[in-house]
């Protein structure tokens, strides 16, 4: 069993009830500290004589503080927390106007849920959901079920006899596993975090080289960084997402990302 693949709610439920840490456990544990100081030393953080969950917390708020950056959002005197807001709402605000929503004096909350209502309808549209007389929720369900059945499809993957929830997971193991080959990155012993994560830093290599940036002894964040200062709307493109999602939930997971 080479490839890489997710595990389910069970076998997480399992691992927990079980009395010794198993060797899955154990070797997962190893992988997440291993990537963890990586992340840190890309990001110029020091790791030594430090724990785990110290070195989590100095990644979160050097990512947060770059990205704030990025948007333009001041940083002085502001802890993760304040940065983190008012990044989720320059962000919220930023798609509203693109999608020609008013912004002024609207709480943040009603701009996500006119962006979801727009999102959400158009996509039915385009895959042939019918919206008449239907709330936007239950759109947004059968608009999911279509694109399951839509990616299972063009994947060559039978959904007989398998729940929305099974076929999903298929749907996101075969897209990680496919993209992972296109890319030429062996999925041998590797963790499902070590494949996203090499697949990103092939996406972030590739588009840097397209734009003429120059890669010699860059890491990823510091290509992201100048991908994103020379053509913003590109970041999307870096973070690879082997879900199946609506637009309206791929927005959300930009948001929260």
């Amino acid at each position: 069993m080479g490839g890489a693949s997710a595990c389910t709610n069970k076998e997480v439920d399992k691992e927990i009830q079980s009395s010794q840490p198993s060797s899955a456990q154990v070797n997962g544990e190893t992988i997440h500290a291993a990537y963890t100081e990586d992340k840190a030393q890309n990001l110029g953080i020091s790791t030594e004589g430090k724990e785990l969950l110290t070195l989590e917390k100095e990644i979160h708020e050097t990512e947060v503080e770059k990205e704030a950056n990025q948007l333009g959002i001041s940083t002085e005197g502001k802890d993760a927390g304040t940065l983190s807001e008012e990044i989720y709402e320059a962000k919220v605000k930023k798609e509203a106007e693109k999608l020609g929503i008013p912004v002024e004096g609207k709480a943040i909350v009603d701009l996500i849920a006119e962006i979801n209502k727009i999102k959400i309808k158009s996509e039915a549209e385009k895959l042939g959901v019918s919206t008449e007389g239907k709330e936007i929720g239950a759109i947004a369900e059968e608009l999911y079920g279509t694109k399951v059945k839509n990616e299972a499809k063009q994947l060559g993957i039978s959904e007989k006899g398998k729940s929305m929830e099974a076929l999903a997971k298929e749907i996101y193991e075969t897209k990680i596993q496919t993209e992972a080959k296109n890319l030429h990155i062996d999925l041998y012993g590797k963790d499902i975090y070590q494949v996203l994560q090499e697949i990103n830093d092939q996406k972030a290599l590739q588009v840097a080289k397209e734009l003429g940036i120059d890669v010699t002894n860059k890491d990823t964040q510091q290509l992201t960084e100048e991908i994103g200062k020379q053509q913003p709307d590109r970041v999307q493109e870096l973070h690879f997402s082997p879900w199946v999602q609506t637009d309206a939930e791929a927005f959300y997971y930009y948001l929260t990302s």
